[in-house]
């Protein structure tokens, strides 16, 4: 009979830089993770290195955001604590509305949001503001189409409207290299120059000429990853930047990959980078976990009936069913890599 080969894959796979900066160069890296398996489950691991985390507040009307300013003046007079908190209702055409949240001036690196809108009116945006209170980055939902403010004045369309419509957002802000490139609906809108050079806010909100609403379904704002990928985010249906083989899917939020793999490109790395999720193999299954220089294998670490392996060499006796987080520290500069198995050191 005929094996069948399955497996979960990665809700997050993270690559962090300490130190360092992307190099400017066009070749790329690779993440890999090959299955051959009968099971293995990849669950999230939860980072410190976020600005905003709001994918759950869409699930708890009536509570107000935490860290969020709410500026009402377009809307109508709220007398109570209890109210709709990922909604905007605008009924003025003097006043907007918002939600804002402020953060730490950033004016380095690589800024990515992810969100949910549907909306019901014009004048709908979404904006990154910079230390004096001018746009780095908007967005707004007006007239024909979705469409971005460019430095001289002047908007791109970069999709085609329809009310009561939901739309999934990526937008990737790049300080260092002032550029931005916007996502909507899976769809690649291409990329934009950035108005300033920092940001120290996001707002949400409707303008002051028009009425009508928006529901947002929460939010993800995350820096200086290579790669932050939470498949299960506001159920998601497809997957940003991966090149999947197989049968590959999202199942119940996880990314699953049968018969294949699932391979990611980045910017080219220097210095020290990290990488880390969370895997479960069941029946002593079979996968793989590569870091690569193109064609050529920076790093790649197996598992083969219930032994991990690196180099092949033997590294771990692995527990069937058990979960396991790993976290592997490279330095790309000296050519080693400290592999870390539930938080202690298995392998340099």
């Amino acid at each position: 009979m005929k094996k069948i080969i399955s497996a979960i894959l990665a809700l997050i796979m993270i690559l962090s830089l300490f130190g360092c900066k992307k190099s400017r160069e066009e070749e790329t890296e690779v993440v890999e993770e090959e299955t051959v398996a009968d099971e293995i489950n990849v669950s999230p691991a939860k980072h410190q290195a976020y600005l905003i985390d709001d994918t759950y507040y869409f699930t708890c009307d009536g509570k107000p955001m935490c860290g969020w300013t709410y500026d009402g003046r377009g809307s109508t007079p709220q007398t109570t604590e209890d109210g709709v908190y990922n909604s905007l209702t605008d009924i003025s055409t003097e006043y907007g509305t918002a939600y804002i949240r402020e953060f730490n001036k950033i004016d380095e690196g690589v800024i990515t949001l992810e969100t949910v809108l549907t909306v019901y009116c014009d004048g709908v945006y979404q904006e990154f503001r910079d230390e004096n209170g001018n746009a780095t980055y908007n967005l707004d939902f007006n007239g024909e189409a979705w469409r971005i403010l460019n430095p001289d004045g002047s908007y791109t369309d970069v999709g085609e409207k329809a009310y009561g419509s939901e739309y999934k957002f990526k937008i990737v802000l790049d300080l260092d290299n002032g550029k931005a490139r916007t996502y909507i609906n899976d769809t690649d809108c291409g990329e934009s120059e950035l108005l300033s050079d920092n940001i120290i806010n996001y707002r949400f909100g409707t303008d002051e000429e028009h009425t009508g609403s928006v529901t947002r379904a929460g939010s993800l704002i995350y820096a200086n990853y290579a790669v932050y990928d939470i498949f299960s985010y506001l159920g998601a249906d497809s997957v940003y930047g991966w090149t999947l083989s197989g049968r590959s899917r999202i199942v119940s939020g996880e990314l699953s990959v049968i018969n294949g793999d699932a391979v990611r490109e980045f910017n080219t790395l220097i210095g020290k980078v990290c990488a880390e999720t969370y895997f479960l193999l069941s029946k002593n299954g079979d996968m793989s976990i590569t870091l690569a220089d193109g064609d050529d294998e920076a790093l790649c670490l197996t598992a083969e009936n219930g032994i991990l392996k690196c180099g092949g060499e033997d590294i771990y006796e692995l527990t069937q069913n058990l979960w396991y987080r790993l976290h592997v520290e490279a330095d790309v500069d000296a050519g080693t890599a400290d592999i870390w198995l539930n938080g202690r050191v298995i392998a340099t």
